[in-house]
């Protein structure tokens, strides 16, 4: 967890980050859905992609999301997450990705925060 935690904060401290921030982006999203890190640390991972507040996370997010082999913690904080970006585009996917109990809130709260 504290790889990722030290990703985003390289990101915040380096006043010339966009090339930083565009491979920590990449890092992130090539590894949020990947099981053989478990639960937690995917979860973790998608919520530095959230606060990093980049759209180009999103697609990662989204598949994320979607897919019924992650774990609810983990697809809950994938909602978050888009829901943190509060790009329209992710937010309309997030409506998209159906009606399910476990994440359902999330998927709500992340919809109820863009508006405000």
């Amino acid at each position: 967890m504290r790889a990722a935690y030290h990703m985003k904060q390289v990101f915040q401290l380096t006043s010339t980050a966009r090339q930083a921030k565009d491979d920590i982006v990449d890092v992130l999203g090539s590894q949020v859905d990947n099981s053989d890190h478990g639960e937690l640390m995917c979860h973790e991972i998608a919520y530095v992609m959230g606060q990093l507040r980049d759209p180009r996370a999103l697609p990662k997010l989204l598949e994320a999301l979607g897919n019924r082999g992650n774990t609810c913690i983990v697809r809950h904080e994938c909602a978050e997450a888009i829901g943190a970006i509060g790009v329209e585009e992710g937010l309309k996917m997030v409506e998209c990705t159906g009606e399910d109990d476990e994440v359902r809130l999330s998927k709500e709260r992340s919809l109820e925060r863009s508006d405000s």
